[in-house]
């Protein structure tokens, strides 16, 4: 469509020092007999305005103009000066200016880097070329994070703000994350979007969003490609579509299902050759399926099973413990968190046969560096001894949660001369950490809500420790003073900051101590 000025050009004039009570309708009538065909007045000044007048034709504005010039025109006892009027354009190249800046799209799209978003959808809307340098600007993501920058608030990202980003960066995307923080005004929708606009993508991240499983159809072309996979919450089970796209996806390495509705049938259709494999709040997870899962991989190195409430029978232990799978030497890291694998009605004496206690976890995985295990009852004095007897490599292990363990059964982990973090929270009342004095690799003590944790003990691990750095004692109540007066002294002679949470125990905040740069208390509840 052409501009105004452009259908204009000839046919228009320009009038100054008109009254400003001269009407239009005054104006118009003293030139309609030069064939005045339309009128404008511009209100710029109090005492002086503008118009601007459009002629039938060329001719006659030619005539108006030489009119004006000869004898004049009067309105309302003022002489009104006429020019001819120009286009924008040349008015502000006259002036030595130019009010519409003509960049070239690469040009554009080099500022339009140093934007955030919503300056660059602003962008869009000033000229063709410019649209196209912003949408130029975009090629340059590979990864649709939303810790940046150049993201607006979150109340902000909407999914027609995702739909019109994914829009632009499209097939130059490689992964994309969207976490619980950044999901609260997305829909499903956006799921599809992703799918249909976003094809060169290796790695995927849908935690903070919920599922609908017809949107994962859009993801199938993709699968030999993939090589990250995290999914959330699902509208209904999605072991259809999940298992389409793990049967194209031999290059997958790592799969996170958190609170995803899963029975466990695309489980076996996972490649072999995957690496990390986490499973967390699959409330339908069967544990026959997990169990034929893991028979079938060959190279994975980190298993996490956590609060799977249907695991409750013992193919899941029996088949690690298999001699007919290499996981053992393979994996380096092991988290079970609220595993009973117990079959119903069964006490934990039955359960443990004398086929798991020839070939236990510890026997077996003697090369893990992490292990993770809390909040298991099938963990007893005999799994904790064999720890301390073969596991020498670790340097992670948590035992929170085994009531099955009391004080005695710790002592084997004194051997454990390469660990650094343990966690032993919420273990049974006689549990206390006097076996730790001959671990000088300890790093870190978790040890919250232990009735049976004592002044004595901390002081020990404080006295023997050297490289203790954090001391976690949250909720011991016989804890006090004396561990506080203790950090504080060990800490200022090492030269090395200790930090201790002692919210729930005897230690106040107005206790008086030697105080020390070296030591951070943190009073309050930072775990639970």
């Amino acid at each position: 469509m052409a501009s105004i000025e452009s259908t204009t050009n000839g046919r228009r004039l320009f009038m100054s020092n008109v009254s400003p009570y001269t009407s239009k309708r005054r104006l118009l009538d003293m030139l309609r007999p030069y064939n005045a065909t339309n009128l404008v007045i511009l209100r710029k000044y109090a005492d002086n305005n503008q118009a601007f007048v459009t002629f039938k034709t060329r001719e006659d504005a030619a005539n108006v103009l030489k009119l004006s010039q000869e004898e004049g025109f009067f309105c309302d006892l003022r002489r009104l000066r006429i020019f001819a009027a120009r286009p924008r354009r040349s008015r502000a190249e006259e002036k030595g200016g130019n009010y519409s800046v003509e960049l070239a799209p690469d040009c554009v799209a080099n500022i339009a880097r140093y934007l955030p978003y919503a300056d660059r959808a602003r962008l869009e809307m000033v000229s063709s070329s410019w649209r196209q340098g912003s949408q130029l600007s975009h090629r340059v993501v590979r990864h649709l994070e939303f810790e940046d920058w150049r993201w607006p608030e979150a109340e902000y990202v909407t999914t027609s703000f995702l739909d019109w980003l994914v829009r632009r960066q499209g097939d130059n995307l490689a992964s994309v994350v969207i976490n619980e923080q950044w999901s609260k005004n997305l829909t499903s929708r956006i799921v599809s979007a992703i799918g249909w606009n976003c094809s060169q993508l290796t790695m995927i991240d849908f935690t903070g969003i919920r599922i609908r499983p017809s949107s994962l159809r859009t993801f199938r072309s993709m699968g030999d490609q993939l090589k990250h996979l995290s999914l959330g919450m699902s509208d209904g089970p999605i072991d259809a579509e999940l298992g389409k796209i793990f049967d194209q996806s031999v290059n997958l390495e790592y799969f996170r299902a958190d609170g995803t509705d899963i029975y466990g049938k695309c489980l076996t259709h996972l490649h072999p050759y995957l690496e990390t494999l986490i499973l967390r709040n699959c409330s339908h997870l069967e544990s026959r399926l997990a169990s034929i899962t893991l028979s079938n991989m060959k190279r994975l190195q980190h298993l996490e099973i956590i609060y799977c409430p249907k695991l409750r029978d013992t193919s899941i232990l029996y088949t690690l413990i298999d001699t007919d799978i290499s996981l053992f030497r393979t994996l380096s890291l092991v988290k079970f968190h609220h595993c009973s694998f117990i079959e119903p009605k069964k006490e934990i004496g039955q359960v443990l046969v004398q086929r798991l206690r020839e070939k236990s976890i510890p026997k077996l995985y003697r090369e893990l560096s992490r292990l993770s295990v809390a909040y298991c009852v099938w963990v007893n004095y005999d799994f904790v001894t064999d720890v301390g007897r073969y596991m020498k490599n670790l340097s992670y292990l948590n035992l929170s949660g085994c009531k099955s363990i009391r004080d005695e059964c710790l002592e084997p982990l004194g051997n454990l001369d390469q660990l650094e973090i343990l966690e032993i929270n919420c273990m049974h009342p006689s549990v206390s950490v006097l076996f730790l004095q001959s671990l000088e690799s300890l790093t870190e003590l978790h040890c919250r809500k232990n009735v049976g944790i004592t002044d004595e003990d901390i002081c020990g691990v404080l006295n023997n420790c050297s490289q203790i750095a954090i001391i976690d004692v949250e909720g011991c109540y016989h804890v006090g003073i004396l561990s506080l007066k203790r950090a504080a002294r060990m800490a200022k002679i090492r030269k090395k900051l200790i930090q201790m949470y002692v919210a729930g125990t005897r230690i106040k905040e107005s206790m008086e101590y030697e105080r020390t740069e070296y030591l951070q208390v943190i009073y309050k509840h930072k775990y639970f």
